[in-house]
């Protein structure tokens, strides 16, 4: 009897991953770094600021969402506007309403 390794669980499942209503799976690639106070205190640059902007790749966009966006496209969004995330594997998705999306950049 054959059975799935949990590789081919995990891109099973996030070939099946589609935001749904008005939100926008994005897959954001935020390279933070550690970074240590005088007092010694160690953090990430994005444990600072919540309202960081950044370019993040749409990966599905929700039935409802009024932007004229698509799978590929890029768009500009703050940090703090992601309304939960999504992981499996290797793929982390953040889950951004249409409306908080500031820019877009045409993937074509």
């Amino acid at each position: 009897m054959y059975s799935r390794t949990n590789d081919e669980v995990r891109i099973q499942m996030s070939k099946k991953f589609t935001a749904i209503g008005n939100m926008v799976a994005l897959k954001t690639n935020l390279q933070t770094e550690e970074k240590t106070t005088t007092e010694g205190i160690i953090y990430k640059d994005s444990q600072l600021d919540e309202t960081l902007v950044v370019w993040s790749e749409v990966y599905s966009v929700g039935p409802y969402v009024k932007v004229d966006i698509k799978e590929g496209d890029w768009v500009c969004w703050k940090l703090n506007s992601a309304s939960g995330h999504f992981k499996t594997g290797d793929l982390v998705l953040d889950l951004v309403p249409g409306n908080e999306l500031l820019a877009v950049r045409d993937a074509t």
